[in-house]
């Protein structure tokens, strides 16, 4: 319904701002892309790849290269 449909739209809003918070953002628009993402945070981590990591998935970064946060919020076009 068009009711679930905007508060899923405001839940996401409410949640891109937040993305600051933390230290890495993963998109998942492409679910093999996302999960390997992931892994490679995951593997990164635990090789103490942490400057690596920083730079490919800071949530600033990944938010900038989506065209930042109003974009993101305001949704499609």
């Amino acid at each position: 319904s068009d009711e679930v449909v905007a508060r899923r739209l405001e839940v996401a809003s409410e949640e891109l701002r937040e993305v600051v918070r933390y230290d890495y953002a993963v998109v998942n628009d492409v679910l093999d892309a996302a999960v390997a993402s992931v892994l490679a945070i995951v593997h990164g981590e635990r090789r103490g790849e942490v400057r690596a990591l920083a730079e490919r998935f800071a949530p600033a970064r990944v938010v900038a290269a989506l065209g930042g946060i109003e974009r993101l919020v305001a949704g499609p076009p």
